[in-house]
């Protein structure tokens, strides 16, 4: 199954509810019928990854933006501090880049179907 990958970067939100956030996320996996798994590490600065694995990438990147980024409480906070990717066509070889917290980077679309 295809992977889309949230990378939130808690250090450009401080006061971001993380608790929060994972209920979000996991609200948003179970309407896309996706798996979700989470990971942290450090790489010049604390980052956390939501990886959901799916088999329709649209619908779940529909899902995200409605139930999440655009979530009127925590969705902005989220998008300032957020990088999301998922597989291309041909795995991570021609991943898009769907929405990055430095709004000037030009962004993906997913292909409709």
């Amino acid at each position: 199954m295809p992977i889309l990958s949230v990378q939130l970067q808690p250090d450009l939100e401080p006061d971001l509810d993380l608790a929060a956030t994972l209920a979000l996320f996991g609200v948003a996996a179970e309407i896309a019928d996706a798996e979700l798994e989470i990971s942290e590490g450090y790489d010049d600065g604390r980052f956390i990854d939501y990886n959901f694995r799916t088999r329709d990438l649209a619908f779940l990147w529909d899902i995200l933006q409605s139930n999440v980024m655009d979530q009127p409480l925590l969705g902005p906070a989220i998008a300032r501090a957020a990088i999301v990717v998922c597989e291309g066509p041909h795995g991570w070889d021609d991943y898009l880049l769907l929405h990055h917290h430095d709004r000037s980077v030009e962004v993906d679309e997913i292909p409709k179907r």
